[in-house]
Parts: structure tokens; C-alpha cells; sequence
């Protein structure tokens, strides 16, 4: 599924609700759960991985109303992930926020990587992916060896930085091989 699929369907705070009801879960993720539903039926045999944004990071916290709608957070994207593991899904993507233009993200590394090791905690059998201006190497094999995430994706550091992974295993002391065509432009990190 498309990046932030499953988030384009749960009703957000810049929706706007005319008839005066307060959205609440479950009924925010009855049609996000039907089409996973669905899919997963006819995508029965091959993975299929989920992207949600497991935070609005609005201002007052997760459970305050805008426009007729609680602010969406991490409680409620534990609720989701159970459904979605209990739709079989096989792979859960944490990312968050982005829709707010008042949101109050933590502008540090990793800063969604903690709402990822809270999903890993109360699913620690399911496989969780983390992401959110992860740029260190050792940052990225640490939360994956202290059993926060299985997965963490680099997204806009890959495209600061094409050769990341050689870099991240040069960094961690780690062999790696890249593609036998571009082995003469990165001998400084191949010795």
C-alpha cells in the first residue's frame, strides 16, 4: 500500500464534521479496516505492510476536539494496529503527523522511532518498522538490537546521501559489497 495510505482514509483533525458528532474510534477506522479487509482477501499469499501515522502531535495532546474530532495519538494507533494484525497484515509502519500546521513534533533524530517502540511493546510478536529523521547508523542498529522496531527505514537521508548504506556499514565496522559498476567510484570506503 501507497506511503500514508491507511491515514488518507481515518478521518483527520482538517476534516470537517457539519452535524455537531464527535468522531471517536471504532467508527474512525471502520472504512481504513474494511479496505485492509478487503485487500487482504485478495492479497491473501503475498505481504502486505500498512503505513499509519501513529500521531497528530497537535497541541493538548492526544483526546482534544477540533472540528467535531479527537486529535489522533498513540492509544488510539494501538487500537488500530490490533485490528491490522488482526486482519493479517504482516508488516506495520510507524510514521506520524505532517497534516497540522500547528503540530509539535520534537525536531530530533529518531523522533518518531519511540511511538514505533510503543507499538513494539504492545504487539512485541508482530513486525514494526520505524522511521523519523533517522540519520546515525549507530541510532538505527541500536533501536533495532534493543528490540524497539524490526525494521527502520531511511527515507530523505538516502536522498542526501545515495551511498548511506555503505557509509552506515563502514560506520558500524560492518563488510558489505556494493554492485560490482560502482566499486571504483567508493574505494575510500571499500578499504
Amino acid at each position: 500500500m501507497a506511503t500514508s495510505f491507511m491515514n488518507s482514509f481515518l478521518p483527520s483533525p482538517t476534516f470537517v464534521q457539519t452535524n455537531g458528532m464527535v468522531i471517536r474510534e471504532p467508527n474512525r477506522m471502520r472504512f481504513p479496516l474494511r479496505i485492509v479487509k478487503a485487500v487482504r482477501e485478495v492479497w491473501n499469499d503475498k505481504p502486505l505492510f500498512v503505513r499509519i501515522s501513529a500521531t497528530d502531535w497537535a497541541a493538548g495532546g492526544e483526546h482534544v476536539c477540533r472540528r467535531s474530532l479527537e486529535i489522533w495519538g498513540i492509544e488510539q494507533s494501538s487500537l488500530f494496529a490490533k485490528e491490522l494484525v488482526e486482519l493479517g497484515i504482516d508488516f506495520l509502519d510507524i510514521s506520524s503527523g505532517g497534516i497540522l500546521y500547528d503540530e509539535e513534533s520534537p525536531p530530533v533524530e529518531g523522533f518518531q522511532a519511540p511511538l514505533a517502540a510503543r507499538l513494539k511493546k504492545d504487539y512485541p510478536n508482530f513486525t514494526i518498522g520505524a522511521v523519523g529523521s533517522i540519520t546515525s547508523p549507530h541510532y538505527a542498529n541500536d533501536f533495532i538490537k534493543e528490540g524497539k522496531a524490526d525494521v527502520v527505514s531511511i527515507g530523505r537521508e538516502l536522498l542526501r546521501k545515495a551511498d548511506w548504506p555503505l557509509w552506515a556499514a563502514n560506520e558500524l565496522g560492518v563488510a558489505a559489497k556494493p554492485a560490482c559498476q560502482y566499486e571504483g567510484s567508493l574505494h575510500h570506503m571499500l578499504s
